[in-house]
């Protein structure tokens, strides 16, 4: 993904400041309209827009269904995602909401996701910020940017994520997390997302505390009594047969029914005689196999209300699942025992470069603590700053807006580099372990006790897992290669943001306002220098992150069978804005489901039917690098990818 090295600002205040403006002039939608407009131009100046088309449909999708269970659809809104590693996601006036990349990678779920965007919907719908806006001294320049007709874009360049992230209360929070809560549920997403996400926020910033989660933890404090409040609400209540049916249809509905049926299983023990439980838990019980059951189950909803579709459930789980699938021949439990020698020599080697991994990427974190320890700083600094309202000169004012944004841009490659490592670690891990789980598949395929269709996929899968380890060994060097400019991007940071706070306490003279402006460009210069060092290491660990979300999904997926396929055939349809019978096509041509998927993400990149690409596909013996070659990557893939590995996993989890 290309990045801009235009100056790259912080957004969440220009929200609140856009949002007091509309309110305190007693404005009606037609000037919200005209301010949000103004704030979305700024944000989309200042950041890359992803414009793959596969992760822009996914989040406008359901960004809309959310939107049309709010009580304000009487405005447009827009979901767009933009380029940073910073952890985030905010909503400027009048509907435009916006989620970081950094969040995506961050996000374990689509639900987690969704949440989250939900708390944003409930910020536009709520109108918050006028109380945390007015307490910052670019109030008064938005003011005046608004009513000079003179000024441009460029004027209100630098209104940055630091100096103007001011906090929501705690009354604005509780009620944007409950509608986050309501609208998630509304639109058939589980409700428990949002304090799932901000619990993993929580964890991990009282652990690390990396910079890149710096600012969410500030704008939107997860804190236990947050989370708790949330908790005890009825749509994630345990003992709410309503809510549990609900959440439990609707993970069905996304075919993640292993999970649906322990939601719908409680909500049955809860409410024995209603017959609409009991026909939605007997659908999943038929779809996970268990056919005994779903006939009992289907049975009983039909004593309680007579129908043809329980009728029909009941001869349909008599008769049992799909034909049994073709287990590998003796050529076939040959090939396997060849490939299972390779593998375990592959697992060895993965061992050994995971443990230096390991101990490398310490080296590399120790050498980086004083530089996220000044990040934080210089957050602290901003933070303070963007509560303060000071007047200043025309001059002063463009210095520090200007330096501000030299500033943001300048941690930016200190965020980029702790995601990557942190994601590369993770990559590290999935190498390990794959490698463990190729051993004994192939082991149970020379056996003959896997499908003869999935020994292709696990020779693929081999390959591609061998060529995550090079990646990874590749990416460390990167990391090394990229650090000192990291370190002097922030250095520059600092003496900027000192600066700053000098004007900020009245030192306006021209000599401190040229000092300001000369520092930032010092620090522009070398924030660039260090984003296209990180930039490097970053193509690097994106790669190896998706070779290793192929191999996941590839592996968890051997042996399973021909039931399980159908319905994995919905889930990666699903989450990849496809349909079932086009996955099912593929996979049985000899496709793995990781396959399939990063293929279905490259025709939304490279516009053809996902089916047209197939024949030399099943040629590579990688397929990202077939993506790769062909010029169909995919950005969306490897957020989606995550969401789809960790559902598939579970729901083939034995």
């Amino acid at each position: 993904m290309n990045r801009r090295s235009a100056v790259r600002v912080a957004l969440i205040p220009w929200v609140c400041l856009g949002v007091a403006l509309a309110l305190t002039s007693g404005c009606d939608d037609k000037v919200e309209k005209q301010i949000g407009s103004l704030t979305a131009s700024s944000v989309e100046k200042e950041y890359a827009v992803v414009s793959d088309p596969l992760i822009s449909e996914w989040l406008n999708t359901a960004g809309q269904t959310m939107v049309g269970h709010s009580t304000r659809q009487s405005i447009p809104y827009s979901f767009k995602v933009i380029d940073t590693d910073m952890v985030n996601a905010f909503a400027a006036p009048y509907g435009y909401i916006y989620v970081t990349t950094g969040l995506l990678d961050f996000a374990d779920t689509e639900d987690e996701i969704w949440g989250v965007v939900g708390h944003e919907i409930g910020h536009v719908v709520h109108r918050h910020g006028i109380s945390q806006a007015k307490k910052s001294f670019l109030y008064n320049i938005g003011l005046a940017i608004l009513g000079n007709s003179n000024q441009t874009l460029a004027d209100i360049a630098g209104m940055g994520l630091g100096l103007l992230s001011l906090r929501y209360s705690r009354e604005n929070e509780y009620e944007a997390d409950d509608m986050g809560r309501k609208l998630s549920f509304g639109a058939g997403y589980d409700p428990a997302g949002n304090t799932a996400f901000f619990s993993k926020l929580m964890d991990k910033y009282e652990k690390r505390r990396p910079s890149s989660i710096e600012v969410m933890f500030r704008t939107h404090p997860p804190t236990e009594r947050r989370i708790a409040r949330q908790n005890a609400m009825p749509e994630l209540s345990a003992s709410n047969a309503e809510s549990l049916l609900l959440t439990g249809r609707g993970y069905a509905r996304r075919h993640q029914v292993r999970r649906a049926e322990g939601l719908l299983a409680r909500a049955a023990e809860l409410s024995p005689n209603d017959p609409t439980t009991l026909l939605a838990l007997a659908e999943v019980q038929y779809a996970r196999g268990k056919y005994d059951q779903a006939a009992q189950t289907y049975a009983a909803a039909g004593s309680l209300r007579p129908t043809e579709f329980a009728r029909h459930g009941v001869q349909l789980a008599q008769a049992g699942g799909p034909p049994a699938l073709a287990m590998a021949s003796s050529s076939g439990q040959a090939k396997a025992a060849a490939l299972a020698s390779v593998a375990t020599g592959s697992a060895s080697q993965a061992g050994i470069v995971v443990a230096r991994a390991a101990q490398r990427d310490d080296t590399i974190a120790t050498s980086l603590a004083p530089t996220v320890t000044g990040a934080h700083s210089i957050i602290d600094s901003l933070f303070g700053l963007a509560e303060t309202s000071p007047e200043l000169p025309d001059l002063a004012q463009k210095a520090v807006t200007y330096a501000n944004a030299a500033v943001n841009q300048a941690i930016e490659p200190l965020y980029s580099l702790e995601r990557q490592r942190e994601k590369l670690r993770q990559s590290a891990q999935d190498a390990r372990d794959c490698s463990a789980r190729l051993v004994a598949k192939l082991n149970l395929a020379k056996a003959g006790r896997i499908p003869a269709q999935d020994i292709p996929v696990l020779e693929r899968t081999l390959n591609e897992n061998n060529r995550l380890l090079a990646d990874i060994s590749t990416a460390l060097d990167q990391f090394d290669a990229a650090r000192p400019a990291v370190i002097e991007a922030e250095k520059s940071a600092r003496e900027t943001t000192k600066l700053i706070e000098r004007v900020m306490r009245g030192d306006t003279s021209p000599a401190v306002t040229q000092a300001v402006e000369k520092s930032a460009q010092v620090s522009q210069s070398k924030a660039l220098a260090a984003l296209a060092a990180t930039s490097k290491a970053k193509r690097t660990s994106e790669q190896a992150a998706l070779r290793a979300l192929v191999a996941r999904i590839n592996t968890a997926a051997v042996g399973a069978p021909a039931n399980v396929r159908e319905n994995l055939d919905g889930l990666v349809a699903h989450v990849m804005l496809d349909q079932p019978r086009a996955v099912r096509q593929m996979r049985v041509q000899g496709l793995g489901y990781g396959d399939v998927a990063l293929l279905v993400a490259a025709s939304h990149k490279k516009p053809q039917e996902p089916g047209a690409l197939v024949a030399s596909a099943l040629r590579a013996s990688s397929m990202v690098d077939h993506v790769s070659n062909i010029g169909a990557q995919s950005d969306g893939a490897l957020y989606l990818m995550k969401y789809l590995a960790n559902a598939l996993e579970y729901e083939t989890e034995e």
